[in-house]
C-alpha cells in the first residue's frame, strides 16, 4: 500500500532529502487556535454516547449495550419500575504520538495542507524506521496503523459502536482517507510533547510526488 503526507514544500523536501520528520500527540490537535479547522478538531479523541430516556431496565438483559461492563445487577435483585433517563457515557482516548498520512493523491488535499505531497512508496520499512528512532527518544510501544473512521462522535445510544475514538473523525473530513500510525509510550504517565528528529533510513522509502 502507497501512503501519501501533506505538508509544506519546505518540510516535504527535508523529509525526502534528509528524513526529517515530526511526529505529533493526538492531544495537539485538540489546540484549534494553533491548528485551525483543517488541521483540528477540539474533541479529537473524545466520543459521546447519549440516552435520553426514559429506558425501562429490568434486569442484565435489558442494559443498553453501550451501558455494559459499566452497570450490573447482581443475582436475585430485581428492579421495580427501573427507567433510565439523560445519561451520557463519554469515551476518551490515551494520549497516543500520532503520525497522519493519506490512502490517496489529490491535489486539493495536497494544497489545503501547505501545497506538496510525500509518496511513501513503503509504508511498512518507512514506519519500522520511524519506531526504531522514535523508541530511541522515548521507550514506546506501536499500536499499530489504522484507516481513520468517519463518523459523528456524538450519538444516541442506538447508534453506539465500539470504535476507539482516537480513529474517529466527523464525516465532513471523509474525503482526507486518513490513514493513522499510533505509538503509545511504555510510561503511561508521560507527557507527552511533538518530536522532531532525523531519520535518514526513511529517504529510500519516500519520494516527492
Amino acid at each position: 500500500m502507497t501512503l501519501y503526507k501533506y505538508l509544506t514544500e519546505e518540510h516535504a523536501i527535508s523529509m525526502v532529502e534528509n528524513g526529517i520528520v515530526r511526529i505529533g500527540t493526538l492531544y495537539e490537535f485538540r489546540d484549534i487556535e494553533r491548528h485551525g479547522g483543517v488541521r483540528g478538531d477540539e474533541e479529537e479523541g473524545v466520543k459521546s454516547t447519549h440516552l435520553g430516556g426514559p429506558y425501562e431496565l429490568s434486569d442484565n438483559s435489558s442494559i443498553p449495550e453501550f451501558l455494559k461492563g459499566m452497570i450490573k445487577i447482581k443475582g436475585g435483585a430485581k428492579i421495580k419500575e427501573g427507567k433510565l433517563t439523560n445519561i451520557t457515557r463519554v469515551d476518551q482516548s490515551p494520549n497516543f504520538y500520532i503520525y497522519c498520512t493519506s490512502k490517496i493523491y489529490n491535489k486539493t488535499l495536497k494544497y489545503r495542507f501547505g501545497g506538496a505531497c510525500v509518496e511513501i512508496t513503503d509504508y511498512h520499512h518507512f514506519f519500522r524506521e520511524l519506531l526504531k528512532t522514535l523508541n530511541q527518544i522515548i521507550p514506546i510501544k506501536e499500536v499499530g496503523l489504522y484507516d481513520c473512521i468517519y463518523t459523528e462522535k456524538s450519538v444516541d445510544h442506538t447508534n453506539w459502536s465500539q470504535t476507539h475514538p482516537a480513529l474517529m473523525k466527523p464525516p465532513r473530513y471523509s474525503e482526507e482517507c486518513e490513514v493513522r500510525a499510533l505509538w503509545q509510550p511504555i510510561d503511561l504517565q508521560s507527557d507527552l510533547k511533538p518530536q522532531i528528529f532525523q531519520c535518514k533510513t526513511i529517504t529510500q522509502h519516500c519520494k516527492i510526488k
